[in-house]
């Protein structure tokens, strides 16, 4: 793990080391500089999928409960299906055109 102040201070005292005549003390405090200094990769973290799944059959289902139900909103339908609202009208108007 990352500590550069820390890294930065080992390297001081790496110096003084040196400047003393004692390299051993000096190469240990570079050594464990070296390890502070390396950082983890950045991996970035992925939203959960928030929407379910969505297969034809569901897709016709959805169309068919639009078509049946004038004066429910897309809002609603796409709340009781668990899906998201701009899905719902695409579904709408693929089971408009197909069936």
């Amino acid at each position: 793990m990352s500590d550069i102040p820390k890294a930065r201070d080992l390297l001081d005292q790496a110096i003084k080391h040196i400047e003393n005549g004692d390299s051993a003390s000096a190469c240990s405090c570079i050594g464990e500089a070296r390890l502070l200094m390396k950082r983890e990769r950045y991996r970035p973290t992925v939203a959960p999928y928030r929407w379910r799944r969505v297969n034809n059959a569901l897709k016709i289902e959805i169309g068919k409960y639009a078509l049946n139900n004038p004066k429910i909103g897309y809002s609603e339908i796409s709340e009781k299906f668990g899906i998201n609202i701009g899905r719902v009208s695409d579904y709408v108007k693929e089971y408009v055109n197909e069936y």
